[in-house]
């Protein structure tokens, strides 16, 4: 299975190589979501075998207990099972699942993930900031063995060995080069708007504006 992401045939990819997370890449990452949510027609127009499912997990750096593999993948299964009962009508089928059989090791929530896939036409999966994942190596395991051919994966993270190791054979892009203008004008703007650094000489302020650019790496 090839393990990718297509939307409006712009994107293409199944990690987004990044220095650092930065919140514009957050916010237009949702804003994707809810673009490609709009395009999806009501199942009354695609006829009733078409489902499509939509899950997003974002990796806050500030939590170590939100960003354990078993809480992402949870979360991920959490949502294809609220839209299986709510769009698919699969209320009984998940009851039959998981009435007292449930765990929550992201062994079982994997075998349960696939189980889903087979509720939907297409499934896709966004993972935004993998790299804050605390035991991220299971997680990177469990997306690399997903078997089920209507499953399409974006994931976002920093270049990290383990992570650009274990999925050296998806699609990639590096943005890196492509948020230098948004650091630029974020760094002019702190400089003007933060009380204190706006009493730098002009001269030592650009000084100090380019130095920050150079050495931000991205971030």
């Amino acid at each position: 299975m090839v393990i990718s992401w297509s939307w409006e045939d712009c994107f293409n990819v199944s990690v987004l190589k990044m220095s650092q997370k930065v919140i514009l890449c957050r916010s237009s990452i949702i804003s994707a979501i809810e673009k490609l949510a709009d395009t999806f027609p009501p199942p009354a127009l695609v006829g009733p075998a078409q489902h499509i499912g939509v899950a997003y997990f974002y990796c806050d750096g500030r939590s170590v207990t939100n960003n354990l593999a078993a809480t992402v993948v949870g979360s991920l299964l959490r949502q294809l099972t609220e839209k299986m009962i709510s769009a698919v009508g699969a209320s009984s089928s998940v009851l039959k699942r998981y009435g007292g059989n449930f765990n929550s090791t992201i062994e079982y929530f994997h075998e349960s993930l696939e189980w889903s896939f087979e509720s939907f036409t297409e499934v896709y999966l966004i993972i935004d900031g993998l790299d804050e994942c605390w035991d991220r190596a299971s997680l990177l395991r469990m997306l690399c063995s997903l078997g089920a051919n209507n499953i399409k994966v974006l994931v976002t993270s920093r270049p990290e060995i383990d992570i650009c190791t274990a999925l050296r054979d998806k699609p990639s892009l590096g943005i890196d080069d492509h948020i230098m203008d948004d650091i630029a004008t974020h760094v002019a703007w702190a400089m003007e708007s933060e009380a204190k650094l706006s009493l730098i000489r002009p001269e030592l302020k650009l000084e100090i504006q380019k130095d920050l650019i150079e050495r931000c790496g991205g971030m």
